[in-house]
């Protein structure tokens, strides 16, 4: 072994070596790591856990409408179906972003800042996401309302109805963005704030050293 290769061995040994729990980088690590207590492992807990609830949520309901006669039951489950795929991509965006925080223990800082603002372009989405999903709903409803309801009812219960529909979505599009809003802050938001916070750190330590 050269002399050369020895340090570059030596230093690489170092490098690897945990970092004091004070500094930015020891921060970095203990946030990162694949400990329970991860703020990225809770976050790739949180992604399985919604991906395992939306999964046994969506098959049965499937299965019932494509058992149901009619073509509004089969259209209304290929169109659950393709929700279903878009949302597996979703998920399994966030879980790869996710297992990359936690490839480097001393990630490149704007490699690292990258994919923080994708988590959060992404958490942007599944919030718009769940408002149009509401609407959607919403339109099917009232489509079949339309079609198979409203006819049997005279004109004086038929305006009611659309006045009760109509406060109902209303009502309903205010629910899910609350809560919506409410989970990802919980779930994800107060995570990715204590990363950005270290990364802050860490390029405050980089620029003073």
């Amino acid at each position: 072994m050269t002399t050369s290769n020895f340090f570059t061995q030596l230093q690489q040994q170092w490098e690897q070596q945990p970092q004091p729990a004070g500094t930015a980088t020891g921060q970095w690590q203990a946030l990162v790591n694949t400990g329970s207590r991860s703020p990225v492992t809770q976050m790739i807990r949180q992604v399985w856990a919604e991906l395992i609830i939306g999964t046994l949520l969506t098959i049965p309901l499937l299965r019932a409408l494509w058992q149901w006669p009619g073509g509004y039951a089969q259209g209304l489950a290929l169109g659950i179906t393709g929700l279903g795929l878009l949302s597996l991509a979703y998920y399994f965006r966030q879980l790869w972003l996710l297992r990359r925080l936690q490839r480097r223990s001393e990630p490149m800082r704007h490699h690292t800042a990258g994919h923080l603002q994708q988590l959060r372009s992404l958490l942007r989405l599944g919030h718009a996401a769940n408002l149009g999903l509401t609407l959607v709903l919403a339109a099917l409803a009232l489509y079949g309302a339309a079609h198979y309801l409203l006819p049997s009812l005279p004109a004086a219960a038929s305006r009611r109805f659309l006045l009760w529909f109509g406060l109902t979505v209303a009502a309903s599009l205010a629910l899910v963005h609350w809560l919506t809003k409410w989970h990802i802050r919980q779930a994800y938001g107060r995570q990715l704030d204590r990363l950005e916070a270290v990364l802050q750190e860490l390029a405050a330590e980089e620029a003073g050293s």
